[in-house]
């Protein structure tokens, strides 16, 4: 039976994110496939999240546009 997304495993991919650790991010990443979390829950529970979050950080002056284009990239 496949994983979901906990609030931690998410929590740890938007510090990373915010952090441009780009080899965690992908560990994170990497840990769930391994563990079969599909597809479709990584990209909308994972990464489509993730990015609104990065999004409104950004609108609300609590990261930089730097920040906010490192975690595009990452993702």
């Amino acid at each position: 039976m496949p994983i979901t997304i906990d609030e931690i495993i998410y929590r740890g991919y938007v510090s990373a994110l915010i952090d441009g650790e780009r080899a965690r991010c992908s560990y994170i990443v990497s840990n769930l496939i391994e563990q079969n979390v599909p597809v479709y829950d990584l990209y909308v529970d994972l990464f489509q999240r993730s990015m609104y979050e990065i999004g409104e950080l950004w609108e609300t002056n609590k990261v930089s546009v730097a920040t906010e284009h490192l975690a595009t990239s990452i993702t």
